[in-house]
């Protein structure tokens, strides 16, 4: 959905009201976790840079590991993960499905109390090399929750396709629960963090 100036500067706003209260929901969650530590990236010119590895980091102290994380949040209901192909289709600029270099995708759905955790690495795979966004009458559809000025083009997955493709860890991150999908918990170092 095309946005005028005004309407761009609203939808932002209140993207980025809906990303903070996710944070605000995690933030507890994931400092808590093998005395771990959450940091976001600051939101500068010069930190366009960091950008391409996602929106922070999450560090393990007991294991000594950093992942990038890409972090998406979703004040609604649906089942879907919304994989952004395009950020600016009419001016050929992909979207973070292509171009993110991050290790792990942490999508949020706050509604649910659901923290759908991906590698990101596995997820690209799948859905670019081995064409998972092309099949399953899966289709590539603008962007029109919020008006912005990009021409922005995404594939809704649903969540239910994700989990029996590729690993998947899902957190209940206010009733400290979690769940895995194709992987071995024992064996696995992101479910041994979370």
């Amino acid at each position: 959905m095309r946005a005028t100036h005004k309407q761009h500067e609203h939808a932002w706003k209140s993207a980025r009201e809906v990303e903070a209260a996710s944070l605000r929901i995690l933030a507890p969650y994931l400092n808590g976790q093998d005395a771990g530590q959450w940091v976001l990236f600051p939101d500068a010119p010069f930190a366009r840079r960091l950008q391409q590895y996602g929106d922070g980091y999450l560090y393990s102290r007991s294991q000594g590991i950093v992942w990038n994380v890409e972090h998406k949040a979703d004040n609604t209901t649906h089942p879907n993960l919304y994989l952004e192909t395009w950020s600016n289709r009419s001016r050929e600029k992909r979207g973070w499905l292509y171009t993110s270099r991050a290790d792990v995708l942490m999508y949020h759905f706050l509604k649910r109390d659901d923290l759908w955790i991906y590698s990101m690495p596995e997820l690209q795979r799948w859905a670019i090399e081995r064409g998972g966004i092309n099949r399953d009458g899966l289709k590539e559809v603008p962007q029109n929750k919020r008006a912005q000025l990009n021409d922005t083009w995404g594939v809704p997955v649903p969540v239910s396709l994700l989990k029996r493709q590729i690993r998947t860890v899902l957190v209940h991150p206010q009733r400290r629960t979690f769940e895995a999908f194709k992987l071995e918990p024992t064996a696995d170092a992101a479910v041994r963090f979370l």
